[in-house]
């Protein structure tokens, strides 16, 4: 009886031996982060001094938006509504087609990071000072429609950046690299719930909500370390895989993506064991809204490639 190698061993060899079917469309510009919209039809890359979005279908830019510095959300459900913004440009919800300015909130003290809501109806902002033992570090609330401020958190100290919601809604994390550490706060009060990262296991600003909310998948030193949002403790580490870039769970929650320098990993989400190895990414790894393959900017193009 003729044998066949599990798909995901081939993807493997495959990649390994520089063979991997793909197709190669465009320019990969990305120097920060690129991020897909929810319906999979546009990419917003961060590189120096602007955002540069694409046309997925043929990766064209349609739209240039000149700021230096900026962290980027997609509106959930408008797929062409994209915010941005950074320490010294006010906080921006744009048209990405049009490049019409629909809300721009000036009162942001400074804030380091965005982040749409899961419904699209409020922002996340996260504000402090960096580096600086008694700064403080609140992330702020914003209704998306009109601009005011809902809601402001407890204050922590030191400040907080790279702000993310948790897939209900019900929770937003802030990193505090001074304390290298993940901070999550209850959205119906305000109150901080709790932590992740300790001594031992010390996180960075990398890392991705599951689907499912109860888990994040955290970069810290050369590993990836998966967290439970609930207890807060530690579920897995994975062995040294050298220094990461990316982290981003699929869309499905099946598998997570890990750009590192030998290429992009594909890990099982529930073992955090290697499934696939892809090439390296440039600067993010991408997932389809299916699950069905990730997008990959490199120097010579965006590569698509499809995953089982």
């Amino acid at each position: 009886m003729t044998k066949f190698l599990p798909r995901s061993i081939v993807v493997m060899l495959l990649a390994l031996m520089g063979i991997l079917p793909y197709q190669v469309i465009g320019q990969s510009d990305a120097q920060s982060r690129a991020k897909i919209n929810k319906a999979g039809t546009y990419i917003a890359e961060v590189n120096v001094g602007e955002i540069r979005v694409l046309e997925t279908n043929t990766f064209t830019t349609i739209q240039t938006f000149n700021i230096s510095g900026a962290t980027i959300s997609w509106h959930p459900l408008q797929e062409e509504i994209l915010a941005f913004i950074s320490d010294n440009f006010p906080l921006t919800i744009a048209n990405v087609v049009t490049g019409e300015t629909i809300l721009e909130i000036q009162d942001h003290n400074d804030g380091s990071s965005v982040s749409f809501s899961p419904d699209g109806t409020m922002l996340a902002t996260s504000h402090g000072d960096v580096g600086i033992p008694t700064g403080r570090g609140i992330i702020q609330i914003w209704d998306s429609q009109n601009g005011n401020l809902l809601r402001v958190t407890t204050e922590i100290n030191p400040g907080l950046s790279n702000v993310s919601w948790s897939p209900d809604g019900s929770l937003v994390a802030g990193y505090q690299p001074d304390r290298r550490r993940l901070v999550i706060f209850d959205m119906a009060n305000g109150q901080q719930t709790g932590a992740v990262g300790n001594s031992e296991f010390f996180v960075t600003e990398l890392y991705s909500w599951n689907p499912g909310g109860n888990t994040i998948a955290v970069r810290d030193a050369g590993s990836l370390t998966l967290w439970n949002t609930q207890t807060y403790e530690r579920i897995l580490t994975t062995p040294y895989i050298g220094p990461i870039s990316d982290v981003e769970y699929s869309p499905n929650g099946q598998l997570i993506g890990v750009l590192t320098r030998q290429g992009t990993l594909l890990l099982d989400s529930g073992t955090a064991e290697v499934v696939a190895q892809l090439p390296r990414a440039r600067s993010s790894v991408i997932w389809l809204p299916d699950s069905s393959g990730v997008i990959i900017g490199r120097a010579d193009g965006y590569q698509q490639i499809a995953i089982e």
